[in-house]
């Protein structure tokens, strides 16, 4: 690495690799959360899958084959694995960490707006072919890998405390169970101390779960209008509460 990045160069670094060789359409429905300039933008690119190639050039795929370019996909996603390896052994903890969660974020991003096209395509693009609707289902594939990848390398800097000693409490009740039932006895490991919890109600909290993939997918798509087309969300469509 030449030089001393910024955390933000280093985010942008990353992001460009989530964005290169990619597929995605503008569903026609998101032009309400535009400010004007953006809905302008909207008539030409509404419902059209676009190609986002491995050098940034970007246009209508139309007929042309997009699986093609999609198959670079997982090497542009090991290579931001390889630069986070490699700067976990030159950032500090906490930058490593705020690093970590951002990057996550925007991966999830990634992962939910991909599924999100693949569920939605034949009711927005009828006319889509083969090859582009393997290109869509390889790229969820390719970003759903990096995630659990991701996940497994650095998981413990982005998940909260809480809930990996939920996770903890949850391993242990369910062994438990299975010596009661196996009539083994029990040896227990020492739970952690449990910290308050912020939501102690399963509905509530699988609220608050759906309300961080809906900001995640939203960022993920502002990223792209922002870096791609210049397109800015109205303000108070980014402010969904935690």
């Amino acid at each position: 690495m030449q030089g001393v990045q910024s955390m933000e160069d280093i985010l942008l670094d990353l992001g460009k690799n989530l964005l290169r060789s990619l597929v995605f359409y503008l569903p026609k429905n998101l032009s309400e959360y535009l400010d004007e300039e953006g809905k302008g933008l909207w008539e030409d690119h509404a419902n059209k899958l676009i190609l986002i190639e491995n050098n940034g050039s970007n246009y209508f795929v139309e007929d042309k084959l997009a699986c093609y370019h999609i198959m670079s996909k997982s090497m542009l996603l090991s290579d931001n694995l390889f630069k986070l390896m490699e700067l976990k052994g030159e950032l500090g903890e906490e930058s490593l960490g705020y690093l970590l969660k951002k990057y996550g974020q925007q991966v999830e991003g990634c992962v939910l707006m991909s599924q999100w096209f693949l569920d939605n395509w034949q009711r927005d693009i009828p006319e889509i072919t083969k090859d582009q609707q393997r290109a869509i289902a390889f790229q969820l594939k390719s970003f759903q890998d990096h995630f659990e990848e991701f996940k497994s390398h650095f998981g413990s800097y982005v998940m909260d405390k809480n809930d990996i000693n939920e996770l903890r409490r949850e391993a242990i009740e369910r062994w438990k169970e299975q010596l009661v039932q196996n009539k083994t006895p029990i040896v227990v490991p020492a739970l952690p101390p449990k910290e308050p919890e912020k939501v102690t109600k399963n509905d509530e909290r699988k609220q608050r779960l759906d309300k961080v993939k809906e900001r995640a997918m939203l960022n993920a798509k502002e990223q792209i209008l922002a870096q791609i087309f210049k397109v800015k969300f109205r303000e108070e469509t980014t402010d969904i509460p935690n």
